[in-house]
């Protein structure tokens, strides 16, 4: 509930850019807190969990797109508010260049934390299969970002794709192992 509050408060401050790599951190904190509290508490099965990667997936893929409907998705409110999304954005500090790089969103952070929480309660030895789909679905990501980067409408790129295709993977091979 102190997570809940917390992310409520941090979206409604008013915080000098100099403070939010502070508040970013504990923004992240919160997130993970919710991320592994839903994945202990609503994922009790592997098709609840592949019921959770799939919805998660396809709001996010329509939030990204440029369809009439996607306008209207949260993902879309926030890439046209600058001063939330400078918010939901997990920043490096890049002293070399003088300021911070956004490397993930927090929903991904979420996303993932279901994710692995989910895994490990679904099977303690899945947790280390877990991160090896994290990379592999980064990777991924990464790789198709870099493809899709210089067209013209990009407007960003949704990290759960990665990660729901190699989830997906790691049950299908299980399935047959």
């Amino acid at each position: 509930m102190a997570a809940v509050l917390y992310i409520i408060w941090y979206i409604k401050a008013q915080i000098k850019p100099d403070n939010y790599l502070l508040f970013n951190y504990i923004f992240v904190i919160s997130a993970i807190l919710i991320g592994v509290n839903t994945g202990q508490r609503a994922v009790e099965d592997v098709p609840g969990l592949l019921t959770f990667v799939t919805v998660s997936v396809i709001i996010d893929v329509i939030s990204f797109s440029n369809l009439r409907l996607s306008k209207y998705t949260l993902n879309s409110v926030v890439l046209n508010n600058k001063r939330i999304l400078a918010k939901l954005l997990i920043f490096a500090n890049v002293k070399k260049y003088h300021f911070y790089l956004p490397v993930f969103g927090i929903g991904d952070v979420y996303f993932l934390s279901v994710i692995l929480t989910s895994l490990y309660k679904l099977n303690s030895n899945y947790l280390f299969y877990g991160n090896l789909l994290i990379l592999g679905g980064t990777v991924l990501d990464i790789a198709l970002i870099w493809l899709l980067h210089r067209k013209e409408k990009f407007k960003g790129y949704p990290a759960t794709v990665g990660m729901s295709i190699f989830t997906y993977a790691f049950f299908i091979i299980r399935a047959f192992i």
